[in-house]
């Protein structure tokens, strides 16, 4: 049995569509395709976990967003969410 794999993510709509099916904004997304749902699938079988971080410690906005040195450095100095 394989470990739960972490998702950290600090978009609350995002969490939502994965959650709670029954999210008002799930009936936004009638005209996505249903290829798109497979994280909510992976999430109901506990291969995957989406945990709510702050924004500030988003680690991955360091490889995909222009930041500021010092959140930068902020971010590499903060350990609570690393692995």
């Amino acid at each position: 049995i394989l470990p739960t794999i972490r998702v950290y993510e600090d978009n609350a709509g995002c969490i939502a569509l994965v959650k709670n099916r029954n999210h008002a904004s799930i009936r936004r997304t009638k005209h996505m395709d249903i290829r798109y749902f497979f994280v909510r699938d992976i999430f109901k079988q506990n291969i995957i976990d989406v945990i709510k971080v702050e924004s500030k410690l988003q680690y991955a906005d360091i490889l995909t967003k222009a930041l500021s040195p010092q959140l930068i450095v902020d971010i590499l100095n903060s350990s609570k969410y690393l692995v």
